[in-house]
């Protein structure tokens, strides 16, 4: 949700959806422009898909993010917040899930067999 305080109506104020690096650079996920009436709030969705995060991910939500708005506080148009990564999948091959004959021959074809578990953490 985002408000106006102010005594006139905000046309086409900008919202932006950005991941945060770990070197502090931002890659902008998505903008949308809302046009918001005097003393109201309004609510948004942005909606984007992370992959490929091996860290916890970090966004950052801002409202009017190249301060175009003329504002008594500039400080309040943005919000970080961290999504904590969680371990969904963990792949599994451990001794017995290796079958390997009981004499191999050199130079002749043998079968070796192996199981690979998908192992959901609890």
């Amino acid at each position: 949700t985002v408000a106006n305080l102010s005594l006139e109506d905000i046309d086409n104020v900008t919202l932006r959806l950005s991941k945060i690096a770990t070197n502090g650079e931002h890659s902008i996920l998505q903008t949308q422009s809302l046009n918001i009436a005097t003393q109201s709030s309004q609510q948004f969705n942005l909606t984007t898909e992370i992959t490929q995060a091996n860290t916890d991910v970090r966004l950052i939500f801002e409202i009017d993010p190249e301060n175009t708005i003329i504002e008594v506080n500039e400080d309040n148009n943005f919000h970080i917040e961290t999504i904590t990564k969680v371990q969904s999948l963990d792949l599994v091959i451990t001794a017995q899930d290796i079958t390997i004959p009981s004499q191999l021959i050199i130079g002749e074809a043998q079968n070796i067999a192996f199981t690979f578990r998908i192992v959901v953490p609890s």
